[in-house]
C-alpha cells in the first residue's frame, strides 16, 4: 500500500491543520490554510501561491477588508486600557462595513452610519468615538506592509471630527435635594458606589475596578487613601473622608480582591438598569459622571483652589505630584473633609448660575 504524499509546499501540523510553506525568489512564505481537509488545503495553497506571485512579480497590492484590518489593529494594541471599548465599537462598525476593502472606506461611505446615529439621538462626542476608531485603524494600515513590501493602504481618507461641545449636555452639579432623591431610588450596591463617588470624585471605571490592594493605611491618619488608575495613564491619590470611609468599611469581607461587587461578582459599570430605573423614579436626569462634577463644584464652593481640585480629580498637568509625604496626604484629606456634614447636619450645596459664552 502506498502512502499519498502531500503536495509540495503543503505541511500538516501535529494538530491536523495544513500550512503553506514554500519559497519564491529565495524568500520563504508560511501561512495557515485553516483547515484539516486536504482538498481544501490544496486549493488554498494554489490560491496563495498565485497571490504571492502577483505581488512579488507584478507589485500588486493584496486587497484587505476593514474587518481584517480591525482584527490586526486589536491584536497589536491589546495592551491599551481602552482596547475592549475600541473592539466593541469596531465590531459594531464591521457589522455594516466589515467586508468593505479598506481603500473603499471614505466619508461618503460611512456618512449613512453617522446619519443613523444622529437619528437615534447620538451626540457628536459619541459619533467622534466611532469615526475615530475607523480613522485609527486606517492610519495603522498605512504603516503595515504586504509580503512584497507594498502598503496595506496608501493614504488615510478624510474623515471629519464634529464639534463635541456644540450638542454636549450641560452637567450641572446635583443639589443636596436631588442627590437625596436619586440615591434613595438606587439599589443598595449602587447607592454605596454613588456615595463613594460624590465624596471622592472618582470616575465610574475607577470605582468599578477599585481593589483592596490599592488601599493604603497611614497610622498617623484617621482614614485610608487609595491609589487609583488615571484615565490618561498613571495613578493618583484619592483620600477618604468620613462618608467615603464608611462606605469602604461596609465592603470589607465581601470579596477577596474587589471593593465593590454585586452578588459576589465585580461590577462592570454603574450605568446599569438599576441606575436607569432610579433616574426615572427620582426624575433626576444624572449619570454617574454627574457625581464627579458635583464633587468638584462642592469643593469650589468650599473655597478649595483650582490646583487642589485638579489634584484630587487626577487632572494631569506639568506640576503633577508623583510622591506624597504624610503632611501632603493629611492636607488633601482635610480638603475632602470639607464635604462632611457640619454640626447642624448641613453640607456644602453650591448655587448654580449658568452663563452664556
Amino acid at each position: 500500500m502506498t502512502t499519498k504524499r502531500n503536495k509540495p509546499g503543503l505541511v500538516r501540523r501535529d494538530n491536523g491543520t495544513y500550512h503553506c510553506d514554500f519559497r519564491l525568489n529565495g524568500r520563504r512564505y508560511n501561512k495557515s490554510c485553516k483547515t484539516s481537509i486536504y482538498k481544501e488545503a490544496e486549493e488554498f495553497l494554489d490560491q496563495y501561491k498565485a497571490q504571492v506571485r502577483r505581488e512579488a512579480l507584478l507589485g500588486e497590492v493584496t486587497p484587505r477588508t476593514l474587518r481584517e484590518a480591525a482584527d490586526r489593529y486589536a491584536k497589536e494594541n491589546s495592551e491599551l486600557k481602552t482596547i475592549e471599548q475600541e473592539i466593541g465599537k469596531l465590531d459594531r462598525i464591521c457589522q455594516t462595513y466589515g467586508d468593505f476593502l479598506i481603500d473603499q472606506i471614505y466619508w461618503e461611505v460611512i456618512e449613512p452610519m453617522v446619519a443613523q446615529m444622529r437619528a437615534r439621538g447620538r451626540k457628536n462626542a459619541t459619533i467622534n468615538h466611532y469615526v475615530g476608531s475607523i480613522r485609527r485603524v486606517l492610519t495603522s494600515a498605512c504603516d503595515w506592509r504586504n509580503e512584497n513590501g507594498t502598503r496595506w493602504l496608501s493614504r488615510v481618507p478624510y474623515l471629519p471630527t464634529f464639534d463635541a461641545k456644540k450638542d454636549a449636555k450641560v452637567r450641572n452639579p446635583l443639589s443636596v435635594g436631588e442627590q437625596e432623591a436619586l440615591f434613595s431610588c438606587l439599589p443598595n450596591h449602587l447607592r454605596e458606589m454613588a456615595e463613594f463617588a460624590v465624596n471622592t470624585g472618582c470616575r465610574d471605571a475607577a470605582i468599578c475596578n477599585l481593589s483592596w490592594d490599592q488601599e493604603i493605611r497611614i497610622p498617623s491618619l484617621e482614614y485610608s487613601v487609595f491609589v487609583v488608575d488615571n484615565k490618561g495613564g498613571g495613578t493618583y491619590l484619592v483620600p477618604m473622608n468620613a462618608l467615603s470611609q464608611e462606605v469602604i468599611d461596609k465592603q470589607r469581607g465581601k470579596h477577596p480582591t474587589m471593593v465593590f461587587t454585586y452578588q459576589g461578582n465585580p461590577i462592570k459599570s454603574m450605568r446599569s438598569t438599576g441606575w436607569r430605573n432610579a433616574r426615572k423614579a427620582s426624575r433626576v436626569e444624572a449619570t454617574p459622571h454627574y457625581l464627579r462634577h458635583t464633587f468638584a463644584s462642592r469643593l469650589r464652593s468650599a473655597g478649595v483652589s483650582k490646583e487642589d481640585r485638579g489634584e484630587l480629580l487626577g487632572h494631569r498637568g506639568e506640576d503633577i505630584t508623583t510622591s506624597y509625604s504624610a503632611a501632603d496626604v493629611r492636607r488633601l484629606q482635610d480638603i475632602v473633609r470639607l464635604l462632611e456634614p457640619d454640626e447642624s447636619g448641613n453640607v456644602v450645596d453650591p448655587i448654580v448660575v449658568t452663563t452664556r459664552r
